[in-house]
């Protein structure tokens, strides 16, 4: 039985990819209306290394996560906590990152929480989990009644870059001077075969406060456009307001391998961008 003052340390994950993943089920009664799971992110080197990545155009500048909850029997307290003092116990009061999230079982008895939901007013996308931090997951009853949780805990490299007047361009008009920058990441190629099968799901998400982000979806091997993504909307992290586009796309039974690609909407736009990609 694990609690604040004992959690259970799950160590630093080692099994690097795409993501970071780990599954944990218990059951909360009377004798046991708290569980508490401690576990360190992985630095930089160690997510590249894993990955057999070299990067070359963005940085690894800290994590996004997403828990799925099933089998979920009763409403259960949900606290994220990072280890501020280094004295491996999780203190509610001083150690929580944003507020206790209350958790309801739906109709499918799955909760679907995101970083927004726990973190609300990050100061910045760079202010997300970062490396070598050690962090609490806290589980908690909100009755005396017996239940059985099962969640799964994923987490994905958020990425940082920037269009600028050195990346490759080209133009529409013919004059050369209205440009459109883009980078395209082949560091971090989605490969057909390997960790993209037919039926998976490659999703990514683009932000920039500094120009309207267009997503492109890209064979690898020949250049052709798979998928495009260029409706952003606004979103506010932190006090800042940022353009933000989510690409969805279904591998079909004829696998490529992919790469992204990140571009503006209007010619001779420039400027900072973060990219979060993973494959489910």
């Amino acid at each position: 039985m694990s609690n604040n003052t004992s959690p259970n340390d799950l160590g630093t994950p080692q099994d690097l990819v795409d993501l970071l993943f780990f599954s944990e089920s218990n059951t909360l009664d009377v004798g046991n209306t708290e569980d508490t799971i401690q576990f360190t992110l992985p630095s930089t080197k160690e997510v590249l290394s894993s990955a057999g990545v070299v990067l070359d155009k963005v940085d690894i500048v800290g994590y996004d996560f997403t828990i799925d909850f099933f089998n979920l029997d009763e409403p259960v307290d949900l606290s994220l906590g990072t280890d501020s003092d280094s004295d491996g116990t999780f203190d509610q009061n001083s150690e929580i990152l944003g507020s206790q999230f209350f958790v309801l079982p739906d109709s499918n008895l799955e909760a679907f929480i995101t970083a927004s939901d726990l973190i609300p007013n990050p100061s910045s996308p760079a202010d997300l989990l970062k490396e070598n931090q050690t962090l609490f997951l806290d589980i908690e009853s909100t009755n005396s009644f017996t239940n059985l949780y099962d969640f799964d805990f994923e987490i994905s490299p958020v990425f940082r870059g920037n269009l600028t007047g050195q990346d490759e361009s080209y133009c529409c008009d013919g004059s050369h001077k209205d440009k459109y920058y883009y980078d395209r990441l082949d560091e971090f190629p989605l490969k057909g075969g390997t960790n993209v099968t037919t039926g998976s799901t490659i999703e990514a998400t683009l932000v920039s406060k500094s120009f309207d982000p267009v997503l492109f979806l890209l064979n690898q091997d020949t250049g052709e456009v798979i998928d495009v993504e260029y409706n952003s909307a606004p979103r506010v992290i932190g006090v800042d307001t940022f353009q933000v586009v989510d690409l969805s796309y279904t591998v079909p039974n004829d696998t490529d391998n992919y790469v992204l690609s990140v571009e503006s909407a209007s010619a001779n736009q420039q400027g900072e961008y973060f990219l979060n990609a993973e494959i489910v």
